[in-house]
């Protein structure tokens, strides 16, 4: 038959117009009245037929269906499968090989193809790809010379499974850095990466902000297995439009680029790109924190307490005692410690329980420090980026304060939770965390003298009390309570770190 110049239209010639092999002057002119496009006097033609034969249903399936009226799938649905049903009680019992057998046969799988073709129509009216394309084949089966079968199945296959540029995302086209738009938070998932294909977005930043580019997403091979992606994730400078700033690799078609300080101010580009065939769905989410205000000059008046910051958190505003932060066990990431500008949090402590908050940033990006205050903002324990608050015999609410101890501004997480090994424990964390930033903080001597060099620390004196390490660690199983244990390992305790927000 002659095809419509559209790809996704279906054929619908070739649905049970065939003869019948149950003759009845009605049915006859059902089918007529079908032959002709008369799909509605096809039906009428049927209300006076009460016989219950596969013709006879099949006849007003397609009278119904060809109406292409969608309130009345339903009806065209019911007559097929009753079509269908009295094709296989049929087939089930015929036996023998004479010719009248045979072709009684050959009828009923002439049937049976006429009903899977319609049940394929009414599933692909209904959207069903799966079951249109379960129905197709299945007359192919019966029949591999029904081309209108062929074209049908074809169709629903390709609407089963669309290619990539039929998939692909409003964004389009975005595969140039001159096609980059402005990165809209809207429209920000189920993003699709096309074989052979780039995405590019565009952002507006401050110099000196912070940018974070996170991608989740899922690698899907198109035609096996083998199918790969090495997408990278890219950054690229307003200056230098050919160059990446910096790139990341997409594991499994995710992952993080951050940038803690821009260099410069404008049109800043990320694009996903990379060889392969394999498709990537993915979400995208973009966080830029413009920088901390500078510093007054000498001859510049300072902002009263509580004056906005744009590179504050969403913590803010919480640079006074009044306006403190409530903070509740766990962690909460995502906070910004810009010079001359503390913040103040709250913490909510149970009676007879204690607390311990640590400060978790990267020092070598701008020190922190942290300590317990009180009403009145005076301090009451010794700064440093581990604090332990003691139980007491009623609730407590305990003002900590988190400020940059240099003109560096940082980000860094604040963690709360219930101590691991008691209040002296915490204690020890804090001096033991406190001389650890003390070390960090001291000045290095540029190049050790030949003297120094030269020089080898006094042995030690032997102690007949010192603990074997390994013993101790050998009996760990046995109990976990080995207070010399515990103090071994107290001694190898670190400082929290962030690693690249």
């Amino acid at each position: 038959m002659k095809r419509t110049a559209a790809l996704l239209s279906f054929a619908f010639v070739g649905l049970g117009i065939g003869p019948f092999v149950w003759h009845h002057r009605d049915v006859e002119a059902a089918r007529e009245h079908i032959l002709a496009g008369r799909y509605a006097e096809a039906v009428t033609a049927l209300k006076g037929v009460d016989v219950d034969a596969p013709e006879v249903h099949l006849a007003r399936a397609v009278g119904v269906f060809a109406q292409e009226k969608p309130d009345l799938a339903a009806d065209a649905t019911t007559s097929l499968d009753q079509s269908y049903r009295l094709v296989a009680e049929q087939a089930a019992v015929l036996a023998g090989q004479d010719p009248e057998t045979r072709a009684r046969r050959v009828a009923l799988g002439d049937l049976r193809a006429r009903v899977a073709f319609g049940r394929g129509l009414v599933a692909a009216q209904k959207q069903d790809w799966a079951a249109a394309v379960g129905e197709f084949r299945r007359v192919l089966e019966l029949n591999p010379a029904d081309e209108d079968a062929r074209w049908n199945l074809e169709v629903a296959y390709f609407k089963q499974n669309p290619p990539c540029r039929l998939r692909d995302d409003d964004h389009e086209p975005d595969s140039t850095p001159g096609d980059a738009k402005p990165f809209d938070p809207q429209k920000a998932q189920k993003r699709v990466l096309c074989a052979a294909d780039e995405d590019w977005y565009a952002l507006e930043l401050p110099a000196g902000a912070l940018v974070q580019v996170q991608v989740k997403g899922k690698v899907t091979p198109t035609e096996d297995d083998d199918d790969t992606r090495e997408a990278v994730l890219s950054l690229y400078a307003p200056s230098e439009p050919a160059a990446p700033h910096k790139q990341v690799p997409l594991t499994g078609g995710s992952g993080t680029l951050t940038v803690k300080r821009l260099p410069e101010s404008g049109t800043w580009r990320f694009a996903l790109a990379g060889p392969g065939r394999a498709e990537i769905g993915y979400d995208v989410t973009v966080t830029a924190v413009p920088p901390c205000a500078p510093a007054p000059g000498p001859d510049e008046p300072t902002p009263p307490p509580g004056t906005p910051n744009p590179g504050d958190d969403d913590a803010e505003e919480n640079d006074t005692l009044e306006s403190a932060t409530p903070v509740q066990d766990g962690e909460r990431p995502g906070l910004k410690a810009c010079p001359g500008d503390p913040d103040y949090f709250v913490v909510t402590v149970p009676k007879d329980e204690g607390r311990s908050v640590l400060v978790k940033h990267t020092p070598e990006d701008g020190p922190l420090s942290a300590e317990l205050v009180g009403l009145d903002g005076s301090p009451l324990s010794v700064p440093g980026p581990a604090l332990s608050i003691p139980p007491a015999a009623e609730e407590q609410k305990v003002l900590v304060r988190v400020y940059a101890t240099t003109d560096a501004e940082n980000l860094y997480a604040l963690e709360v939770k219930k101590p691991d090994g008691g209040d002296n424990q915490d204690n020890q964390d804090n001096q033991d965390n406190q001389d650890q930033q003390d070390k960090q903080d001291k000045p290095k001597p540029d190049e050790p003298s030949d003297d120094q060099n030269d020089q080898q620390p006094p042995p030690k004196p032997q102690n007949t009390n010192q603990v074997d390490p390994q013993k101790l660690i050998d009996e760990l199983d046995k109990n976990e309570q080995n207070p010399q244990l515990q103090k071994l390992l107290k001694n190898l305790s670190a400082v929290p770190q962030m690693e690249d927000y």
